[in-house]
């Protein structure tokens, strides 16, 4: 389910969210599933094997399942927004300014949920979740090439050598992923550059919002976009060989309650806390944890320089 299917549908709720999708576009993707209480260990992809021969009269090869639990420990994601009461003394309307706020308060909330997605460690802030970049197994992570690769624009035999080489790592890095990429994940130099060079192999399509999305083989390109301090959320600061600037791309498949998941008592809710000394107030709040139940859900390619 979508995080507006689990969260409460009245208009403040569902309004919020829209405008939070606009800068937290993983949302399009990233399924949730209620639990009840605190935590939850969902069970993780089955471990048997899927078919084997076996001769008349033997038995199979012994085809034991390990069970296997993902862990779902509920961090509170949210932050208050206050408007000063003194705009209703100056003939201001109240109702309105609220609103306004809690919709420019939602797109930053985006920005940030996005980044936290991507960039939480419990390592660093114990009150927050391991985010993508913490959950990839490392068999899951290839490098572009040894010392990195610089993907060229231009003409030159060099730049088409560099181009078909980026190319043919990216479609294996959507092959990594069980079932395929349900979407890649860049940064902004990475997403020019990819749909700049590729434009031949690259189709685009309006999404629920009328934005046109980049399609690369059928699997939608997505920048990471940027944190609410102005910040790439997918940076190009990697050093790998002589290269500082390298970065990393994303592919990922979600699911509900399997795959790359997140789990969630109630979704997103708003409360309204009314008058609080000289502010109302709506205090913005999500219980949620990401969760990967399949190794082979998410993918990563690293070394990615753009020049």
């Amino acid at each position: 389910m979508k995080l507006s299917q689990v969260s409460s549908q009245d208009v403040k709720t569902l309004t919020f969210i829209k405008n939070m999708n606009k800068y937290s576009t993983i949302l399009e993707y990233a399924e949730f599933y209620k639990i009840v209480g605190n935590s939850d260990m969902p069970r993780k992809k089955a471990t048997a094997l899927g078919g084997q021969f076996r001769a008349i009269n033997d038995n199979y090869n012994t085809n034991m399942v390990s069970p296997q639990f993902g862990v779902v420990n509920l961090k509170i994601f949210g932050d208050k927004v206050e408007v000063d009461k003194a705009h209703e003394r100056r003939a201001g309307d109240i109702k309105g300014e609220r609103a306004r706020q809690l919709i420019n308060f939602a797109e930053e909330f985006g920005k940030n949920f996005q980044n936290e997605f991507f960039n939480g460690k419990t390592s660093v802030n114990s009150k927050s979740w391991n985010g993508l970049v913490s959950l990839i197994p490392s068999q899951q992570v290839i490098m572009a090439a040894e010392g990195g690769m610089p993907v060229k624009a231009g003409n030159s035999d060099e730049a088409a050598q560099s181009k078909q080489l980026f190319l043919e790592k990216l479609r294996k890095l959507i092959t990594m992923v069980d079932g395929g990429a349900q979407v890649l994940y860049m940064n902004e130099d990475v997403w020019t550059r990819l749909t700049t060079i590729a434009a031949e192999y690259i189709n685009w399509q309006k999404n629920d919002f009328g934005t046109l999305i980049p399609y690369f083989s059928g699997i939608p390109i997505r920048s990471g976009g940027y944190n609410a301090a102005g910040g790439l959320i997918i940076p190009s600061n990697e050093l790998i060989g002589d290269y500082s600037n390298a970065t990393t791309i994303y592919a990922m498949r979600f699911g509900e309650k399997k795959d790359l998941t997140i789990g969630t008592s109630n979704g997103l809710n708003i409360d309204d806390m009314y008058l609080v000394g000289n502010h109302y107030v709506d205090n913005v709040e999500l219980d949620a944890d990401l969760c990967l139940l399949n190794n082979r859900a998410v993918a990563a390619l690293k070394g990615i320089v753009i020049i």
